[in-house]
């Protein structure tokens, strides 16, 4: 079984990645004119559009081609999912979300993940700890359940702190309206 050439350039897109622009996107543009067909290709080339060159629409196409060519594509969605949310655009990362649960057969740390920020992003602190709790029983990976634990911490403390917040805030409204009625005029 040989790589073809389109799979080689990928290889090296995506060896130059992190650390060397220049290359990756050399090596990206002649992957597309080898194998257009590849949706590692149009994920990569999604991600470069959405982290370095922060063009999100054309990281979006990027993306809908990727699913096109592998609706399944469990990574293209992660990073659509990431692409929708840095845009504000929650209700579009939501029903990406759903979907992805649906049809991808791995990844669903990940995508619990992804599920916990969106809800905190609604201020939903209990949902968005379950979330993270379900990801912690779907992850295999030690780094990223240390990762998972410290989101689950991170959580709990904004909480505590919004409650505090929220206290305080109802104790001052009642002083406020106590002294308001009872002025001495």
């Amino acid at each position: 079984m040989s790589i073809s050439i389109g799979e080689n350039y990928l290889l090296k897109a995506k060896d130059a990645y992190d650390y060397d622009m220049e290359t990756c996107v050399e090596a990206l543009n002649y992957a597309l004119s080898y194998d257009e067909e590849n949706a590692e290709v149009w994920l990569l080339h999604g991600k470069v559009m959405l982290y370095y060159i922060k063009d999100y629409s054309s990281a979006e196409e990027s993306f809908l081609q990727a699913l096109s060519v592998d609706p399944t594509h469990s990574e293209t969605f992660i990073e659509f999912i990431w692409l929708r949310i840095n845009e504000a655009k929650f209700l579009n990362a939501q029903q990406l979300l759903y979907k992805a649960l649906q049809v991808v057969k791995k990844d669903f740390a990940q995508l619990f993940r992804l599920q916990a920020v969106l809800l905190e992003y609604e201020e939903s602190y209990d949902e968005a700890i379950e979330s993270l709790e379900i990801a912690l029983d779907k992850t295999y990976n030690c780094s990223y359940q240390c990762f998972l634990e410290e989101e689950v911490k991170r959580l709990k403390n904004k909480k505590k702190r919004k409650a505090k917040r929220n206290k305080k805030k109802k104790k001052k409204v009642y002083v406020k309206n106590y002294t308001s009625e009872y002025s001495l005029s």
